[in-house]
């Protein structure tokens, strides 16, 4: 089901960071599009955080905002990414994180 992520995964490793953002913001965008809100819940469980840098954990909080309120793992992986951010970018944690965290107003 996530075989992507082995590809994703390998393009970060070799510093392809803007080919990896295009991979998981095209794969997740698909989910999303086709109302597949459980298969990108569990992808929020199980994607290895430590394998992402900060770009990639801030490209999934974002793609996800949208959604928020119907993926039950998102806050759990709120504050994961806000564990590994904390190692990364102590210093922007707050900055990268502000209007990511939660569900978003209605109308926006």
């Amino acid at each position: 089901m996530f075989s992507w992520l082995a590809h994703l995964y390998i393009l970060v490793d070799e510093g392809h960071i803007d080919q990896s953002i295009d991979v998981l913001y095209d794969r997740v965008d698909d989910l999303l599009l086709a109302g597949d809100f459980g298969t990108v819940d569990n992808l929020l469980g199980i994607i290895d955080l430590d394998r992402l840098d900060s770009y990639l954990l801030i490209g999934m909080l974002s793609i996800t905002l949208a959604a928020a309120s119907k993926l039950p793992s998102r806050p759990e992986f709120v504050e994961k990414v806000r564990g590994r951010l904390t190692l990364l970018a102590p210093d922007r944690v707050g900055r990268l994180l502000k209007g990511l965290e939660g569900v978003p107003p209605m109308g926006t």
